[in-house]
């Protein structure tokens, strides 16, 4: 994205009547921009809600020069969560260590209560497949791959860019990732599975 295509991110709730829920927000929607300081294009890419009740969102917002993961938190009104991260506000930026841009296209809650997000982040040349662990304050979580985030190149050998789009977890808490990978012309379907911890599940595939 970049500052020319300036959009904020958006959030609706409707009732079970298909109506908007007006004691959420503003008349039922809620909007953030430049959550990552660029003024740009904010975007979100997935919505959960919590045990709590609370609203998540993982998208991506442009920084003034490219764009960072961002996981916004609100409480049931919408009102926005100011014990997550900074201001209900989680940005992360350079996982693979490009400095391009990272988006996030898929979240989820362990049974930790702890948030793992999926989606790319850009090496310097291509795309990374990445997915990043936080607490439910909305740190880093350091126990998972020591950083609290992991990148995977090159699934499909074509050295080209590999995406997460999907993730899931399993009953032992496995992290499962589908995506994409270049091969030779085109892209190939991916699943990856990690532990826990962090480490590449080698008993799949």
């Amino acid at each position: 994205s970049d500052g020319v295509n300036a959009g904020d991110m958006a959030l609706w709730r409707y009732t079970s009547a298909g109506i908007l829920d007006t004691t959420f927000g503003t008349n039922g929607i809620v909007t953030s921009n430049s959550a990552a300081g660029g003024g740009g294009l904010d975007s979100g890419y997935k919505v959960l809600v919590d045990s709590s009740d609370r609203v998540l969102v993982a998208g991506y917002s442009f920084n003034s020069a490219n764009d960072d993961l961002v996981i916004w938190r609100y409480d049931k009104d919408g009102s926005v969560d100011t014990s997550f991260s900074s201001a209900g506000i989680l940005v992360h930026d350079n996982a693979a260590g490009g400095n391009g841009n990272d988006q996030a296209l898929s979240l989820a809650i362990d049974r930790d209560d702890k948030l793992v997000a999926t989606g790319y982040s850009h090496n310097g040349t291509n795309l990374d497949m990445a997915i990043w662990r936080f607490n439910s304050d909305g740190s880093l979580d350091t126990s998972f791959n020591s950083n609290g985030f992991l990148t995977h190149d090159n699934a499909g050998g074509g050295n080209g860019s590999d995406k997460g789009n999907d993730v899931v977890l399993d009953a032992g808490n496995n992290i499962i990732v589908a995506g994409v990978s270049f091969a030779s012309g085109s892209d190939d379907a991916i699943i990856w599975r990690y532990s826990p911890d962090g480490s590449s599940d080698t008993t799949l595939n």
